[in-house]
């Protein structure tokens, strides 16, 4: 998943993403499954801790976090993921590492 980039602030983008296993298959998002959103500045602190994400497009496996106030006011990288959740198992994604989010200053 390519970098993000959002100016201190701003609720946009939102954070959107295709989840696929490293094969190239994707899970299955039509049975009620939950999808949560983790995110983590670049000393580990906890900054989002499993808040809802929005299933877009369940065959196609999109998914999508729309940022509260108050989240996006800080400066440099963090580090996110998507957390399915069916009941039973919990997947990350994406499963290699974390995505980077990015947050500068306004020009």
């Amino acid at each position: 998943m390519p970098e993000i980039y959002i100016v201190k602030g701003d609720l946009n983008p939102d954070v959107r993403a295709q989840l696929i296993f490293p094969d190239g298959t994707k899970p299955d998002l039509t049975g009620g499954q939950t999808v949560k959103f983790y995110m983590s500045d670049d000393n580990g602190n906890v900054l989002i801790d499993g808040h809802d994400a929005v299933i877009v497009d369940a065959a196609n496996c999109i998914v999508r976090y729309i940022w509260q106030t108050g989240e996006t006011e800080l400066i440099g990288p963090c580090h996110a993921e998507f957390k399915i959740f069916d009941g039973i198992e919990t997947q990350t994604f994406p499963a290699a590492d974390n995505f980077v989010i990015r947050f500068r200053e306004s020009n």
